[in-house]
């Protein structure tokens, strides 16, 4: 592609192309580089602690809030579910459906439910849904 750009007649597209492809290289190598959130800073009865994301198990949403939900304790957290699954990594968190976030590493079974949903079985016991909107999601692991 390059050399194609490289031997083009015309400067301005082949300024213009390489321009481009620049930047989607640049764009490619800062998403591999990105840093994901390593803790979660709450704020609980004037006290301010951390979570670490490791201890998380998995993430439901409570209105205006995200219910961290570890193995000893739940946390509540002003931020939306959107905003937190940008901020987790994905080799490690799973959206489930628009409500609720797994650590993958959490998950123990599978049961296929109908439509292309399943019941998602956590290590602890916890059942959990999955929805067909976010069924792609599932299917990484069901590669595997």
């Amino acid at each position: 592609m390059r050399e194609r750009i490289k031997n083009s007649k015309d400067g301005k597209l082949d300024y213009k192309l390489s321009a481009l492809l620049q930047s989607l290289e640049s764009a490619k190598s800062n998403a591999e580089l990105r840093a994901f959130l390593e803790r979660v800073v709450i704020k609980d009865s004037g006290r301010i602690f951390f979570v670490g994301v490791d201890e998380i198990v998995w993430i439901s949403s409570e209105g205006n809030y995200v219910k961290l939900h570890t193995k000893s304790k739940a946390h509540l957290l002003r931020e939306t579910m959107d905003g937190l699954e940008n901020k987790l990594n994905p080799r490690e968190f799973l959206r489930l459906r628009r409500s609720t976030i797994v650590r993958i590493e959490q998950i123990k079974e599978l049961h296929p439910l109908f439509n292309g949903e399943f019941a998602v079985i956590l290590k602890d016991g916890t059942e959990l849904a999955s929805s067909r909107r976010y069924r792609q999601n599932l299917n990484s692991l069901l590669k595997d």
